[in-house]
């Protein structure tokens, strides 16, 4: 979707300029990233009944240190955008557009799919609240959450299925990644294995394995402390991205894991208490980290 949304911007930028799909590419992801910005606001606010909290997610998701990825050429802005939008028409029982922007979604980044894990644990939790209330769904609830938790993967096949009838094959892209991710990988297992190479001199993945510790904490902090679904989702992409030899581009795709920043700025409060001065000081870090993140991947040092 990402690349189909660049192109067509890109034909009338190519009016003005020879690189017109470049161009399109660009101005689709920073679009998206102010809306997912403008997003992430109302669905923390809607969540948390919090304004502050809601700020401070947004603070998180521009000074994430693989936050650079979200106004380059990656479909991670649109992704989060159609994700935050998904949740919060989700969140309004408006279940098909909950469910179409989850089909977008999938259809635009692979992982998308589990953003299923949101809508399912959601479900799950209402449900139980509402059998201990002794109360029931109507159809028209059973059907929307359904279509809702389906709308990723259905997003998702659907581009295997196009796939499939413009190539004949479907299984180009599932090469590619097991060629780039080299195999699975108990999740553990690679993580010790990154600490080991990073503490042995090699540099990498010490981008990798931060980005890994810091989402390890963070879960740590904020359990029982948000939404399960959110939680879990983040817990769910964790896992995924460390199961394979190659973990490059960890960050990026954690981010991706939009309740991330949510669970960060809930783990910061947490951590500061009464002083002010701590998110002050995480942002400024976080806005260092941010800097050093661009100039690995500017070096070649890194691939984002």
């Amino acid at each position: 979707l990402y690349h189909l949304l660049g192109r067509w911007v890109g034909a009338v930028a190519g009016v003005v300029t020879s690189r017109g799909d470049e161009v399109g590419l660009l101005l689709v992801a920073n679009v998206a990233a102010f809306v997912a910005l403008w997003l992430m606001y109302l669905v923390v606010a809607d969540l948390s009944g919090d304004e502050r909290l809601a700020s401070r997610s947004v603070w998180w998701l521009a000074l994430f240190p693989a936050a650079p990825v979200l106004v380059w050429t990656y479909s991670e802005s649109l992704g989060i955008a159609l994700g935050l939008a998904a949740v919060w028409w989700y969140r309004r029982r408006w279940w098909w557009a909950s469910a179409l922007c989850g089909v977008g979604v999938g259809l635009t980044r692979s992982v998308g799919a589990t953003l299923a894990v949101v809508f399912a644990v959601a479900a799950l939790t209402d449900f139980g609240e509402l059998r201990r209330l002794q109360r029931r769904w109507s159809l028209r609830d059973w059907v929307g959450r359904a279509a809702a938790i389906l709308g990723p993967p259905a997003g998702f096949a659907a581009y295997f299925l196009w796939l499939r009838s413009e190539f004949g094959t479907w299984e180009h892209p599932l090469e590619a990644q097991r060629q780039f991710r080299d195999g699975w990988r108990d999740p553990l297992t690679r993580l010790v294995q990154a600490a080991i190479d990073v503490a042995g001199g090699s540099a990498d993945d010490a981008f990798n394995l931060a980005f890994a510790v810091l989402v390890i904490a963070v879960l740590v902090l904020t359990w029982r402390r948000v939404p399960m679904a959110g939680w879990a989702y983040v817990a769910v992409t964790l896992i995924v991205v460390l199961a394979a030899n190659n973990i490059d581009s960890l960050g990026r795709y954690v981010l991706a894991a939009f309740p991330l920043v949510a669970l960060c700025a809930v783990a910061e409060r947490r951590l500061a208490g009464d002083r002010r001065w701590v998110p002050w000081v995480v942002s400024s870090g976080s806005a260092a980290a941010m800097i050093m993140y661009c100039l690995w991947a500017w070096s070649g040092r890194m691939i984002p």
